[in-house]
């Protein structure tokens, strides 16, 4: 025997050995040498041919292990009778590494591992007799069935499964045989058990539990694939799942009374989030869309109807707003929660929120009175509600087209409650200011900006001012004030001709004036008597009751009751914000805050300390009462039409007053009791009351209506020809049986509505305004393009407006042919050049 058939015997002993797993005869290294010097003697095709043909005799004998296998382990078996003929065959495979490199690669063979798993296709899959792939079929027909029993929710061993899977992944190096003779069936199958569960399914279901469990099942699916299958089938899948389980019941989902449409209107989130998650794969999200759509603009403009334009129904108003703001917060919701924040449903729900909110134009002009509205409630409200109030105002600010027009309201309503301390929530105003400025064009916010200004400097007028009266003025007619000194531009409040003030007012009033002046010799302060509130001690003394009220009155009630005054009595007078405006861009607002010792006539008469500690007995008539005045920043019947229906400042609680302010005349003597027990209690007519005052009749007429009011019954009309109108012959004299279980009372304030001439006068100031910007706008276009089309500069100019108001294409028109007329623009045909 030569060297050549030893090496041979050698290697088929060593392989032999090696699959039937028995111990080497022979080192690892004497076997490697062998092999190396056949290859070298050109020995390798005998080598790779007996090699193969042992690994094929290996084969058929596990074929015939196989053919024998009981059903219950019949996977089991097979997947264990793999994994191990894999293993050997690679460790054979590892001893003729030599040979792949000389022989079987650079002649394109196949190696001895894939000849291995051509052997195991040939031999086990296909049968020992050649049947076609007995085996293979019976064992997809068991993983067929495995996988039946999991859809009806038994438990298998997917361990087992993932591998006998992977024994059909294996043996292809392009998954072909995967594909081929397990995927295809496996697909064909799937189709079925859905096509038959979806039917149940929707025959037995509405449509949201139906969508629920469509999901569940596509999730199992979904992880079966993962978890036992080629990745490649997943895609697949999917697509067969959304055909049997979407595509063909579309229409039948659509239309269903509890289907998309319902959902939406009712805003089922995890519903919808249901829809919009499968609908989203089969192409459906425009439908979805849409009818998103549908239900917005018809929810929004049902609200939209509710609006009211007309002032007296503010109330109203104020519902409709809010309603509006739930509505495009639970849209907001639905984005989130349900369509996950798609670009899409976010920017069709602002687009319609949009044309809602505009639908009305008088909503720029209503929203910053609910604004007001709101902020005036915000006492003892939470962190957290506040920030989605504010959040919630900046929602409809957003989409409101006319900006100018709420500016120029907004400003008014805020300079009422910056001049109200009692109102002014200084924080929570800031960042409202600062949410609009960044929401908004540049100088937006500037005229807020400089009235929080104004108030922050005003506040440091108090203590120097008292030392100058303290200085300067007699103890006895000294009030303590606080002054806010405002810009005439920046604040929007009225100014009224000026009305016969109460000597010890108009002493503290000039007085700070010339502190003022002495300062700032430059400029002219005016007041601003229209802009007060006023607390007046109100006391009430009869045979069957005794007792001191504070009444919170407009400046304007407080000049009317202080006319029905009788006697002489030390009273403290207590002024707080009143309003001044300067010549000289600067606005006077005093908030004045003391005591003094001042002479009020009433029918029950004392002599007070400056302390207001009044020594006597009370036995005056039942209309004796001594006041203490104060009066505090309030605007009222500015240059917009306001109406509060008789709640404005309804949170306001002014300081209170010390116990020496209202404990004036505790004590007198008898005998002056007596005489003040008969002096005749006054009695005074409108007419009367307006030459006392001076007052104008747009002011006089609702606080006297005020003061006779079911709610206050301060006065009382004792003549009058209508029960529902004031004339100037009604007689009017102080209610001597007033009673309240509170001590302090807020008198309610009649507002006096805008007429259509101050309307119109307010719209004209805004179009005044929108008629330079639009100039301004067109120039600039031009300037840079020098010759522009007619419809191109429309476009442009709108585009550059549109952050502010949405203007009409008359309007621009207009101003071009005004621009034309003074002659910076010419226009030829069509088109417009620019005059420099």
């Amino acid at each position: 025997m030569n060297s050549t058939d030893t090496n041979l015997q050698k290697i088929r002993g060593m392989v032999e050995r090696l699959l039937n797993e028995q111990p080497q005869t022979i080192s690892f290294y004497e076997l490697i040498s062998s092999v190396y010097d056949l290859v070298m003697n050109k020995k390798s095709v005998v080598v790779y041919e007996m090699v193969s043909q042992i690994i094929k005799m290996f084969t058929l004998k596990l074929a015939l292990f196989i053919k024998n296998l009981r059903e219950e382990n019949y996977l089991l078996t097979i997947n264990q009778k793999w994994k191990k003929h894999n293993l050997l065959i690679s460790n054979v495979s590892n001893v003729f590494s030599i040979l792949n490199e000389k022989y079987i690669f650079p002649n394109n063979l196949p190696t001895l591992e894939s000849q291995g798993k051509l052997f195991w296709i040939e031999s086990v899959l296909r049968g020992n007799q050649g049947i076609q792939f007995e085996v293979l079929n019976k064992s997809i027909e068991l993983i067929m069935k495995e996988i039946s029993n999991e859809r009806k929710g038994n438990h298998i061993d997917r361990e087992l499964m993932r591998s006998v899977v992977n024994m059909f992944t294996q043996l292809s190096d392009d998954n072909r045989f995967y594909k081929v003779f397990f995927e295809d069936q496996f697909l064909q199958n799937s189709e079925i058990y859905y096509r038959n569960e979806s039917d149940e399914l929707i025959a037995n279901n509405l449509c949201g539990p139906f969508l629920s469990q469509v999901l569940e099942i596509f999730k199992n699916e979904k992880k079966r694939v993962e978890s036992y299958l080629d990745e490649s089938t997943l895609d697949k899948v999917i697509k067969i799942f959304n055909q049997e389980f979407l595509i063909r019941h579309m229409s039948t989902l659509k239309q269903m009374e509890s289907g998309p449409i319902f959902m939406l209107k009712k805003k089922n989130y995890e519903d919808l989030k249901n829809v919009y998650t499968l609908f989203l794969r089969v192409n459906e999200k425009k439908w979805l869309i849409e009818k998103y759509q549908e239900i917005i603009l018809a929810e929004g403009k049902a609200i939209m109807k509710k609006f009211k334009k007309e002032s007296t129904t503010d109330v109203q108003n104020y519902h409709t707003i809010q309603e509006l703001i739930n509505a495009k917060k639970k849209y907001d919701e639905l984005l989130i929660k349900s369509f996950n924040k798609d670009k899409d449903f976010e920017d069709t729900l602002n687009r319609n929120i949009y044309e809602i909110v505009n639908i009305n134009r008088s909503m720029a002009k209503h929203l910053p009175k609910y604004i007001d509205y709101r902020i005036r409630k915000l006492k003892n409200v939470s962190s957290e509600e506040i920030k989605q109030q504010i959040e919630s105002f900046l929602d409809l600010f957003k989409v409101i087209s006319e900006k100018d027009l709420f500016k120029k309201f907004y400003e008014f309503y805020l300079s009422r409650r910056l001049l109200s301390s009692q109102n002014f929530f200084e924080e929570q105003e800031k960042l409202i200011v600062h949410k609009f400025k960044l929401n908004s064009w540049a100088n937006f916010t500037q005229k807020m900006e400089d009235m929080f200004k104004d108030v922050s400097v005003s506040r440091n007028w108090y203590q120097p001012f008292q030392s100058f009266q303290s200085e300067n003025m007699q103890k006895s007619n000294i009030i303590t004030m606080s002054v806010k000194v405002l810009k005439e531009s920046v604040w929007p409040i009225k100014l009224i001709p000026k009305c016969i003030l109460p000597p010890i007012m108009k002493k503290n009033l000039e007085g700070f004036e010339s502190f003022y002046q002495s300062i700032h010799p430059e400029q002219v302060l005016n007041w601003r008597i229209n802009v007060g509130t006023v607390e007046l001690l109100f006391r009430v003394v009869n045979k069957k009751f005794r007792k001191n009220f504070i009444l919170i009155v407009s400046s304007f009630q407080a000049l009317l009751l202080l006319n029905f005054n009788n006697g002489n009595t030390n009273s403290n007078v207590l002024i707080n914000n009143g309003n001044e405006n300067g010549n000289e861009n600067e606005n006077g607002n005093g908030n004045e805050n003391g005591n003094e010792n001042g002479n009020e006539n009433g029918n029950g008469n004392g002599n007070g300390n400056e302390n207001g500690n009044e020594n006597g007995n009370e036995n005056g008539n039942e209309n004796g009462k001594e006041k203490d005045m104060k009066i505090e920043n309030k605007i009222k019947n500015g240059d917009f039409n306001i109406n509060n229906n008789g709640n404005e400042n309804e949170n306001i609680k002014p300081k209170n007053l010390s116990n020496n302010t209202v404990n004036n005349g505790v004590n007198e003597n008898n005998n002056k009791q007596n005489n003040d027990h008969k002096k005749k209690i006054k009695q005074f007519s409108c007419k009367q009351l307006q030459e006392l005052t001076k007052m104008p009749t747009q002011y006089l007429i609702p606080s006297l209506a005020s003061l006779i009011s079911k709610k206050s019954k301060i006065l009382k009309r004792i003549k009058f020809k209508e029960k529902n109108t004031i004339s100037e012959h009604d007689v009017f004299q102080v209610n001597t049986g007033f009673k309240s279980n509170q001590r302090k009372i807020k008198v309610v304030r009649i507002s006096q509505h805008y007429t259509e001439k101050e309307k119109d006068k307010n719209m004209a100031w805004v179009n005044q305004e929108r008629k330079h910007l639009i100039e301004s706008m067109i120039i600039k276009v031009m300037k840079s393009r020098k010759v522009l089309k007619h419809d191109e500069l429309i476009t442009q100019v709108t585009k550059l407006v549109l952050s502010k108001f949405k203007p009409k294409i008359t309007m621009i028109d207009q101003r071009i042919r005004s621009l034309i007329d003074r002659e910076y623009l010419s226009k030829h045909l069509n088109q417009y050049k620019y005059l420099p």
